[in-house]
């Protein structure tokens, strides 16, 4: 799930190309869809940010639990007397099993008997530590016979390891020893010892449930944005845009993106990726960003050169669309497929700024140029440039 991060500020880029040629209604939906992506990466960083030191931790600290649990449960289960084991009960309970021919999956690896490691290859696995702690018996083991040789399960009145009358827990934390040989030792495990004996195991569930909770917040968003750029035919669900999440406080009430719009802001997306020569969509964002770097250039540029009578002279080129074809056409700002005539023509939004800027020049001390071949008008105000300064 976090690794689609990635795909999300793809996402992002291609989102921001796209709303600088596209057309009402769709654009307003683009727009607002490219804001909700940028808040969603904000928010989802954040938390892989703060949470990544706690999760290395948390792993560290359940892998030892696991470690301390798998290493004594072998053990007691490997040492036998006959069919049976020395530390494993034979009553009723464990009617069927031998423990001299069972094996346990990943404890009883090969014929030494090795642990296996984990695997590398992530998976998505539902964790419930708290319900299988629970679920572990509590109270005495139920030795008998055979249980009475099994020296793990019981210490003499001297104790040991420095703790001269105190027996030990074992498998970490879940098992202790008996005061006495041939007696029973105690399950430590069930739902009433789970905030007590269960401390350590309980710390491990409820660090999980904090990191899965807060990833999980956003995923469910994460997820609805990311299918806008799966390439199937498959619609995305609806989106729930709530106060407030678009950022500077929009909207300022709940609102919502039917699966009709998202539709066409799919297609518009698969249309967008798939024009790039050989679908090469990297090299088309990498050419795109060029070009974004220098049009930030020029709109500094023309900031810094007011004339004396506030007005900044510039000559500018809309995009010749004459001659494209319509897979190119549909990806060139300011031009648009004609259907009809069958030919790339100018958009009439970009045709009619250009029309605009002409008038306000006219009777004015600004050289005009009006190439009709060119498509190439002077303007005489920068923020009428940055209005129709659309890239090629």
């Amino acid at each position: 799930k976090i690794g689609g991060l990635s795909n999300l500020r793809l996402l992002l880029e291609d989102l921001e190309t796209i709303s600088t040629t596209a057309q009402k209604p769709a654009r307003d939906d683009i727009i607002i869809i490219a804001k909700l992506t940028r808040q969603q990466l904000i928010k989802t960083t954040g938390i892989v940010k703060a949470q990544t030191t706690a999760a290395i931790l948390l792993v560290q600290k359940a892998n030892i639990q696991a470690g301390r649990i798998d290493e004594v449960a072998r053990m007691l289960a490997a040492a036998k007397k006959g069919s049976n084991s020395k530390c494993i009960t034979d009553n009723a309970a464990f009617a069927g099993v031998n423990p001299a021919t069972k094996t346990f999956p990943g404890c009883t690896a090969g014929s030494d008997h090795d642990c296996a490691d984990p695997e590398e290859t992530p998976a998505a696995k539902a964790i419930d530590i708290q319900s299988k702690y629970n679920a572990i018996q509590g109270g005495t083991t139920g030795v008998t016979t055979s249980g009475t040789h099994c020296v793990l399960l019981h210490h003499d009145a001297n104790g040991g390891l420095g703790q001269l009358t105190s027996a030990m827990t074992i498998m970490g934390g879940l098992l202790t020893q008996a005061s006495a040989a041939a007696s029973d030792g105690t399950w430590q495990g069930g739902a009433s010892k789970y905030s007590t004996k269960g401390a350590r195991i309980r710390s491990c569930h409820d660090k999980q449930s904090t990191f899965t909770a807060a990833i999980a917040a956003q995923d469910a968003t994460n997820q609805a944005l990311l299918k806008l750029a799966d390439d199937d035919e498959e619609p995305a669900p609806e989106i729930q845009i709530q106060i407030g999440s678009l950022g500077n406080s929009e909207p300022t009430e709940p609102t919502t993106l039917s699966t009709d719009k998202l539709k066409l802001v799919k297609q518009a997306i698969r249309r967008y990726r798939k024009a790039f020569p050989n679908g090469d969509a990297d090299k088309g964002r990498s050419s795109n960003f060029e070009k974004r770097l220098k049009f930030n250039a020029t709109a500094c540029e023309l900031g810094e050169k007011p004339n004396a009578k506030e007005k900044c002279e510039v000559t500018t080129e809309l995009p010749t669309c004459d001659g494209k074809e319509e897979g190119e056409c549909g990806n060139t700002n300011s031009c648009e497929w004609n259907k009809k005539e069958g030919k790339c023509k100018l958009t009439a939004a970009s045709q009619k700024e250009a029309e605009k800027a002409k008038q306000e020049t006219e009777g004015k001390d600004v050289k005009t140029t009006n190439t009709t071949g060119s498509n190439s008008f002077v303007i005489n105000r920068a923020p009428l440039l940055l209005a129709v300064l659309i890239l090629a």
